[in-house]
């Protein structure tokens, strides 16, 4: 979560960037960097970029009560997440990747198992950038309170974690304008979208594999071998066609794309989100 805090004097040698004072409440201020289009990124990416990830900041809030939750574990699709209007950081760099790609920005997910968060990353100008909507969406104070409404209708406070790359968070957190950053050593890409297609086949799999039906005792064995080491008991007839050609399908997925699930027939998937309580 993010943790709102006052800046600090800045490091000698850094440029302090524009920053303006966002006013929540009678009582609380807050002072956030004011969003500005990096040099290297067209206008038109600019404002594609920000189109994106203001309609979702606007549109899906972080959900709590799912990242306490077993649920964490899942994966929701984005047709789920908007119907809610509830995520958590999987929710919503799956939403963002599918969107972006639908405005022909090349964005992929990234996750990290040491900071147990998933956000985006968009190439442009064949350089990769920083999107993580999910800490854009909000935060919440130091005393643990959730950040307030005027933090998230303001332009500036949902962008702060938009198009950033390491050296412009390191400045950010020296400052003081951001409480964490996405410098860390075990980044690996993840493909949502297509993960999400696995797990459609997975299901399909496994409710074929659970049907009754009169030809159950004629069975065959075919490969792959499961990861237990013994070959898969497949049903013969139309329902085995149908399983082994599903099953081609994913493995076909899983060697083209960095799937956030594993799978092999015999044995249960396993899942390479981040843990409980993703952030």
């Amino acid at each position: 979560m993010l943790q709102a805090t006052r800046p600090t004097p800045f490091a000698q040698g850094i440029v302090r960037p524009k920053t303006k004072l966002l006013r929540l409440d009678g009582s609380r201020v807050l002072t956030v960097p004011v969003a500005d289009r990096p040099r290297r990124v067209s206008q038109s990416d600019w404002e594609t970029v920000c189109r994106v990830n203001d309609a979702i900041v606007k549109r899906v809030r972080y959900d709590r009560d799912r990242a306490r939750s077993a649920n964490s574990r899942t994966l929701q699709t984005p047709q789920v997440t908007l119907a809610r209007g509830l995520g958590i950081c999987t929710d919503y760099a799956t939403l963002f990747e599918v969107s972006a790609r639908r405005v022909n920005i090349k964005a992929k997910s990234v996750i990290s198992d040491s900071m147990n968060h998933a956000w985006n990353m968009v190439c442009l100008g064949g350089e990769w950038w920083n999107v993580d909507v999910t800490w854009n969406a909000g935060g919440v104070f130091a005393d643990g309170s959730p950040m307030l409404e005027p933090a998230r209708a303001d332009p500036d406070f949902r962008r702060r974690y938009l198009l950033t790359t390491s050296d412009s968070e390191r400045e950010l957190f020296a400052l003081g304008l951001i409480s964490q950053t996405h410098m860390v050593e075990d980044i690996r890409d993840i493909d949502f979208t297509r993960t999400l297609r696995a797990l459609a086949l997975i299901a399909h799999i496994e409710a074929l594999l659970g049907v009754e039906g009169p030809h159950d005792q004629l069975t065959q064995q075919v490969g792959p071998t499961s990861s237990a080491g013994y070959a898969v008991q497949m049903p013969v007839g139309h329902r085995g066609e149908q399983i082994a050609r599903l099953y081609k399908e994913y493995l076909r997925l899983e060697e083209s794309y960095p799937l956030a699930v594993t799978f092999r027939l015999g044995s249960r998937p396993s899942r390479r989100t981040p843990g409980k309580s993703s952030k």
